[in-house]
């Protein structure tokens, strides 16, 4: 997140880590996938293991990116508007960055799968100040 705010691209994708055969993350998942055996098995955002987070979790933070990013080129396009004259909607980005943070606190799995944990792997959600999204 910090990267696409500082970059601000045009456009972002975000979808979730995909075990690919051969590689160690799929050494350390390949126990949990079962049936699914190709990302065309498991949905946009799907979760093909278990994650830390919850698939709500992840949708909540995919759609907040993609308005963040959204937001960016509506305000290219028309340099007059700035994040304290744009209201605050059930999909505008401090909205749904709301609601990223709700979910944090309420999706987290309370263990890891053991296959997963690595030190560090999970950071404290913290509300943006002086962003669109906060």
């Amino acid at each position: 997140m910090d990267l696409v705010r500082a970059t601000r691209p045009d456009d972002v994708g975000v979808s979730v880590s995909y075990p690919l055969p051969g590689t160690k993350f799929f050494d350390r998942v390949q126990a949990q996938l079962g049936a699914k055996t190709n990302w065309a098995d498991s949905g946009d955002i799907s979760m093909m293991f278990q994650g830390a987070y919850t698939d709500q979790f992840y949708r909540a933070l995919h759609d907040y990116l993609h308005a963040e990013v959204d937001s960016w080129s509506v305000r290219r396009q028309s340099s007059s508007a700035s994040p304290a004259s744009e209201p605050v909607t059930e999909a505008s980005p401090h909205a749904l960055w709301t609601r990223v943070l709700q979910l944090e606190r309420t999706c987290r799995r309370a263990i890891p799968a053991p296959s997963l944990r690595m030190p560090g792997d999970l950071v404290q959600l913290q509300p943006v100040r002086g962003a669109s999204a906060g």
